[in-house]
C-alpha cells in the first residue's frame, strides 16, 4: 500500500494508478466545490446588501420628495398670500 503522505515515488499498477487519480480528482472537486459555495454565499450576501441599500435610498428619496413638496407648497401659498 503507497501511503498518502509518502513523497517517494513507487511503482504501481494501472488499477491503483487509476483508483489514486480518481481520489485526486474528487479531492480537488471537494475543494472546487467548496469555493464556489463559498463564492455563491458572499455574492448571496452582497446581492442583499445592495438590495437593502436600494431600499434604504428609495426611502430616502421618498422623504426627500415629500419635504421637498411640502416646501414648494409652503413657497406657493406664500407667494398667493403676497399677492
Amino acid at each position: 500500500m503507497v501511503s498518502q503522505t509518502d513523497k517517494n515515488v513507487h511503482r504501481v499498477c494501472d488499477r491503483c494508478d487509476t483508483e489514486m487519480d480518481n481520489f485526486r480528482l474528487k479531492e480537488n472537486h471537494k475543494e472546487v466545490m467548496k469555493a464556489q459555495q463559498e463564492r455563491i454565499e458572499a455574492l448571496n450576501d452582497e446581492i442583499v446588501n445592495l438590495d437593502n441599500r436600494k431600499q434604504e435610498l428609495a426611502s430616502n428619496y421618498e422623504a426627500e420628495k415629500e419635504e421637498l413638496e411640502r416646501l414648494l407648497q409652503s413657497k406657493y401659498e406664500h407667494r398667493d398670500e403676497l399677492n
